[in-house]
């Protein structure tokens, strides 16, 4: 019966049938079948077949990894890592993913090597996030040979190797993730580690633009910078909307941009504003420094140098150095907090420390003063 299930599951010669497949489960589920179990949790926890409940999913994990499903374990985990319908718990979701990468689970493995490549629930550690990866991209875990390929393009764990980064996205492309022909897509854009090719960018973008958010927004950026397409404000709203639909919030950020400077639509900050705060709310370190910026100068709303700071403290803290820039500039200038000489040295200083050019300059001006 879980045979079955699996077949409307995952479309394997019918038509995709998500409800039969849920009955289909249920009715195995109810036999006592373990793998059953942990179908019907992933069928709750995506709202595919049924609604949306997160507690329905954990219900059918627990059930599942008690029978000892490792996968069911590692599902789980994945629910106290979110906060999804349990109680937002990285110390949790380490320990069911331990438990899954102990039994040779893939899945397991690579979602250690997230935790630790992220801080969450431990120490940030790339190195060790590297290390976890590597044991899951050797299982066959195409995921984790992306965010291999991640780090090798980020210096992130590793020494900074673009080949090696090409490498582990082809890897990961040919195994069907999306994002990885994204991110093979940025590295012909922008010639890492490859001869620079747009048409050949365009062409990964376009290949999974269909279902890919980042893919999308990509496109758009294309479009937006006439990158080798003819530029085209039209195009590039078009394709940031869709990502933006979805929740991709470096296109949010950059459909504000579009409304802040004119391009292609009407000036409206007010709309810039709102798109801003939208994408700052998902984590969007740019957007937080537009926001700030927007306060700073009071366009389309009352100039706010609180506000400005804060936004600018957030970002900061992410480690976005403009937001460093911008915080001693207000410490120099004595904008909304008291002047601050120290200060503002410190945050110039530690932007400069990150490689921004700009603060070095900043410094430098102070020493002449």
């Amino acid at each position: 019966m879980r045979l079955l299930g699996m077949v409307y599951d995952r479309s394997i010669g019918v038509t995709a049938d998500p409800l039969q497949a849920r009955q289909w489960y249920e009715k195995a589920a109810a036999g006592g079948d373990a793998w059953a179990m942990n179908n019907l949790g992933w069928l709750y926890e995506r709202g595919s077949g049924t609604t949306k409940d997160y507690g329905e999913a954990r219900k059918w994990y627990e059930k599942a990894s008690a029978l000892g499903i490792k996968l069911a374990s590692v599902n789980l985990g994945r629910l106290y890592q979110e906060g999804n319908g349990v109680p937002l718990d990285p110390a949790r979701a380490r320990s069911l993913y331990e438990t899954g990468a102990n039994a040779g689970e893939p899945s397991g493995t690579r979602l250690l090597g997230y935790l630790y490549d992220h801080g969450l629930g431990v120490a940030q550690d790339s190195v060790q996030a590297r290390q976890w990866y590597e044991k899951a991209a050797a299982a066959g875990d195409a995921q984790a040979m992306n965010n291999l390929g991640w780090l090798y393009e980020q210096g992130r764990g590793v020494a900074k190797d673009y080949g090696e980064a090409r490498k582990w996205y082809e890897k990961a492309s040919a195994l069907g993730i999306r994002l990885a022909s994204v991110n093979l897509g940025r590295l012909y854009q922008e010639g890492e580690g490859v001869p620079m090719d747009g048409g050949r960018a365009k062409g990964l973008y376009e290949s999974v633009a269909n279902v890919e958010p980042a893919a999308m927004r990509q496109l758009g950026f294309l479009y937006d910078r006439g990158i080798r397409v003819p530029k085209d404000y039209g195009e590039a709203r078009k394709w940031y909307e869709k990502a933006a639909a979805l929740k991709d919030p470096i296109a949010i950020n950059n459909l504000g941009y579009m409304y802040e400077a004119g391009n292609g639509v009407p000036k409206d900050l007010g709309r810039a504003r709102d798109l801003y705060g939208q994408a700052a709310a998902l984590g969007q370190l740019p957007a937080m420094v537009n926001l700030g910026n927007l306060y700073r100068n009071g366009r389309g709303i009352p100039k706010d140098y609180a506000q400005a700071r804060q936004w600018y403290e957030k970002a900061a803290a992410g480690g976005r150095t403009a937001a460093m820039v911008q915080l001693g500039d207000l410490y120099r200038l004595g904008l909304g907090v008291p002047k601050d000489t120290a200060q503002a040295r410190k945050w110039y200083e530690a932007a400069a420390a990150a490689g921004d050019a700009s603060a070095s300059k900043a410094l430098g001006g102070m020493k002449r003063h």
